[in-house]
């Protein structure tokens, strides 16, 4: 058996093909509405209530194989893609394990639903700008914890300096600001969003 755990790369189909008991790809999203790159922080940038997690079956197209088991946990106002790693990384043993002994009993996996199909890219260090125009501070807070370390994390641009920003919380301030606006209160830090604020933490 091969069992990829977090490779971004695709495997050649002489590679999966090679295993006598299958090749299987710990995947960290639901499918067929997760497919792709970075699956764990697109569930947090995109707000979902739940993170899902898949093993599937490798096939020759990526993230298309049948789906031998999955598990879900509740993501947490305070969870970041750091402790959303280290849960996932304790749920991954047991569910290889049940996997192994689904193979070894010939219990075939479950075809994708052909519904909801969805490819999400591969994120990068560039990928953490922060557009202020397009989003309000729910969906900044979300994209911050998304890619905080041990990511490079969020930034943007302030008088043509790079700033970067690890932690902020969601503020309710809401002034006449131009989106991207920095602004301070009580020696406090805030930066105006397309709806509302948030707190530099």
């Amino acid at each position: 058996m091969i069992i990829s755990a977090g490779y971004p790369l695709v495997f050649p189909n002489d590679l999966i093909e090679a295993a006598a008991n299958h090749t299987i790809n710990l995947h960290g999203g639901p499918l067929p509405s997760y497919r792709g790159g970075s699956p764990l922080n697109w569930q947090i940038i995109n707000g979902e209530k739940n993170i899902k997690i898949s093993i599937i079956k490798m096939a020759k197209d990526l993230d298309t194989g049948p789906i031998y088991c999955n598990k879900k946990f509740k993501l947490k106002k305070n969870d970041t893609i750091k402790t959303v790693h280290q849960k996932v990384n304790n749920l991954f043993p047991g569910m290889v394990n049940l996997t192994i002994k689904k193979i070894k009993n010939k219990i075939k996996p479950l075809k994708q639903t052909n519904k909801n199909i969805k490819y999400y890219k591969q994120r990068s260090e560039k990928d953490g700008l922060i557009n202020w125009n397009m989003k309000n501070a729910h969906q900044v807070y979300n994209f911050v914890r998304a890619v905080t370390k041990p990511y490079p994390g969020a930034f943007y641009y302030y008088k043509k300096k790079f700033r970067k920003i690890l932690r902020c919380n969601i503020s309710q301030k809401n002034p006449n600001f131009r989106p991207g606006t920095l602004f301070y209160e009580k020696n406090q830090k805030f930066i105006k969003c397309k709806k509302n604020s948030i707190k530099i933490i």
